[in-house]
């Protein structure tokens, strides 16, 4: 499913109109009367109704929802933020038709009685103010209207977006109101699953209002859905051996942190690489070698418990027959590792790698060596890495910004950036995926060691580096999700999260059998 920016969705509603000939007041019809079809769908038994309209389309919107809910002998009251006399196109026009069912129209005032007890006896409260375009501070006297929306006892539904939500950022004010229920129209926006608008909009419906599908060929951004993954999956055939299942070099570790690389290799067995091979410092040799059974263990010269230039000779025999080498996870930032890490991307230059966690911060100061390289690159930072990368922006402007930044870097330098957080972004030239799976419990030390590994065991198997990315995500967040719902987001450790990877591998598309939905249903 496409996801659009609010002035893409412009471009596309343009275009319907102009080119393919659809007239706005049948879009309008159209995403008015899905918007009462859900409501009816999901509350069969509302009476009363109270629809809260702006004076742009949104408005225009919600005086459909207003006409259709009338016309089923529904108790229904309408406000206008705003003046008749400020409506114009179709907003007008559907006005105009409330007008001649004799429905009054009120003004949607704060000090008004009527509002308050409107809203508070409404099963149904329809917000229909402001729409994806919407960009700054809610005005003062709508703020107030909102604090008496969260005292509401029925049911919150959005017509679009939640009102004062970012369309394109997310951004919201954290006094609004959680919506039970936002209905959209064609694409869902950005906004509807960036942090912290998609804590406003509830169970999120997307509508077909007859804009033509073939518009979205020019949008980059997806959500990823479970039959984007399922069925591109590496498929093994009956005589297949271990060294057609691909082959990974989980490399990084360090005095303390030798359960990075522990992590990660056993996430790309769990992923189906036919063999994995684990480099890290003589310092943790013991522990992986006592803990690791299937993993083919390589020791490395190490100074003060981390790899140094001399730490690359052993490596140099085993990387021929390495399909995908994976470094980063347990590294620390040190000079001499830096030294090490500088040295193996030159001889590696034509292997597909993987970088992650301390990996790609000591690659700050020398991001040309992505320009250098002939194969594919992945990098898996969070937003404080990234941050430490770019050197240019906060943690907190990265995660605000995590679309935009892991599209730049990708395109900068043409490789395949697997932002993570929430959501997971991922971003290359073949475009953009979201993953709106996880929960809040995935965020514990060595989950994005479990991902590392998790990618690296796809990709050596053949898979495209952007497919492995999504892939790994997907199954990654499933995996969080099914953990959680067995201990909850509190006791969740990043084991838990690798011991429920044959689970989500094998979950397919019954998700919604253990409870865990997208929130974005299909198109009705």
């Amino acid at each position: 499913m496409f996801v659009v920016t609010p002035l893409e969705m412009k471009e596309i509603d343009r275009r319907t109109i102009e080119e393919f000939g659809l007239d706005g007041r049948i879009l309008m019809e159209n995403a008015g009367r899905s918007v009462f079809e859900v409501i009816l769908k999901k509350y069969p038994d509302s009476y009363k109704f109270t629809i809260l309209c702006g004076k742009g389309n949104n408005g225009g919107d919600g005086f459909v929802v207003a006409r259709y809910l009338l016309n089923r002998g529904k108790d229904v009251n309408v406000y206008l933020y705003g003046s008749p006399q400020e409506l114009k196109g179709e907003s007008l026009y559907n006005f105009r038709l409330l007008e001649l069912m004799r429905t009054k129209v009120k003004i949607l005032d704060y000090n008004d009685p009527e509002l308050k007890f409107d809203i508070l006896s409404s099963d149904v409260v329809v917000d229909a103010i402001f729409g994806t375009g919407f960009k700054g501070e809610i005005p003062k006297d709508l703020k107030l209207v909102m604090s008496l929306l969260k005292e509401r006892r029925g049911k919150l539904v959005a017509v679009d977006i939640p009102s004062g939500v970012d369309g394109e950022t997310g951004e919201a004010e954290a006094f609004l109101p959680q919506c039970d229920l936002t209905v959209t129209f064609a694409f869902p926006k950005l906004g509807h699953v960036l942090y912290p608008g998609r804590d406003k909009v509830g169970e999120l419906y997307v509508t077909d209002i007859g804009v033509p599908g073939f518009y979205s060929d020019s949008i980059r951004r997806k959500i990823i859905f479970p039959e984007d993954v399922y069925p591109f999956l590496p498929v093994r055939e009956k005589n297949v051996h271990k060294g057609k299942c691909g082959r990974v070099l989980i490399l990084g570790g360090s005095k303390g942190y030798g359960g990075a690389v522990y992590l990660a290799s056993k996430a790309a067995y769990f992923a189906g690489a036919g063999l994995v091979y684990t480099a890290i410092p003589e310092d943790v040799y013991p522990s992986i070698e006592a803990n690791l059974v299937e993993a083919v263990k390589v020791p490395l010269p190490s100074k003060n418990g981390r790899l140094f230039s001399k730490s690359i000779s052993p490596i140099i025999e085993y990387l021929e027959k390495i399909d995908v080498v994976a470094f980063g996870p347990g590294l620390q930032r040190a000079d001499e590792t830096k030294s090490f890490i500088l040295e193996l991307l030159e001889k590696i230059k034509d292997k597909r790698v993987l970088i992650d966690a301390d990996g790609i911060v000591l690659l700050r100061d020398n991001k040309e060596v992505f320009k250098e390289r002939k194969e594919a690159t992945i990098i898996t930072p969070h937003p404080g890495e990234m941050s430490l990368f770019l050197g240019e922006k906060s943690a907190e402007e990265v995660d605000k910004k995590r679309v935009e930044v892991a599209e730049s870097v990708s395109f900068e330098y043409d490789i395949v950036v697997v932002l993570k957080g929430a959501p997971t972004v991922i971003s290359s030239s073949y475009g953009t995926r979201i993953c709106i799976l996880g929960n809040p419990g995935m965020a514990t030390g060595g989950s994005g060691d479990v991902l590392t590994g998790l990618i690296a065991g796809l990709w050596a198997q053949g898979i495209p580096s952007e497919k492995a990315a999504q892939l790994g995500v997907f199954l990654h967040a499933l995996a969080g999700d099914i953990a959680a719902s067995k201990k909850g987001i509190y006791s969740i450790v990043a084991t838990d999260i690798l011991e429920e990877i044959p689970s989500a591998f094998n979950y397919k598309f019954q998700l919604e059998s253990i409870g865990l939905t997208t929130k974005i249903l299909p198109l009705i």
